[in-house]
């Protein structure tokens, strides 16, 4: 039996927190599609699991330690929204500080899909979930 999402996703979280990318890429399905935020400069979603691994090593390498921590997690099935902070410290020790709001799905165990926005509505309302 597939684990549930808040498990896949905490777990993926924690991975992502130790700098453990490969670790992370085996929760994640060999399809997964990553949109990234709208604001930034690569907006076309990035598909499948060798591609996403990329440019997430592409995000974090002009980082010391970039962490999340998730401020809140709503599952609404294989679907979910998590409110996060996510910080950055840079090579000079510069603590970078920003909202993000992921909405992704898991199947069979392994996230999906996520879709980042800096507007907890707009993450929810990708997911469906009305608050």
């Amino acid at each position: 039996m597939p684990e549930g999402t808040v498990e896949v996703v905490r777990r993926a979280v924690e991975h992502w927190n130790t700098g453990d990318i490969d670790a992370w890429a085996q929760d994640v399905t060999d399809d997964i599609v990553w949109c990234p935020l709208a604001e930034m400069t690569q907006t076309e979603p990035v598909r499948g699991k060798e591609a996403v691994v990329n440019f997430l090593r592409d995000w974090i390498a002009p980082w010391q330690a970039y962490t999340i921590e998730v401020r809140r997690l709503i599952d609404d099935g294989d679907a979910f929204v998590m409110l996060t902070t996510q910080t950055g410290v840079d090579e000079s020790g510069t603590e970078l500080t920003m909202e993000m709001h992921g909405s992704g799905l898991v199947r069979e165990g392994k996230l999906a899909e996520m879709r980042w926005f800096q507007s907890e509505a707009d993450a929810l309302a990708a997911a469906g979930i009305a608050e």
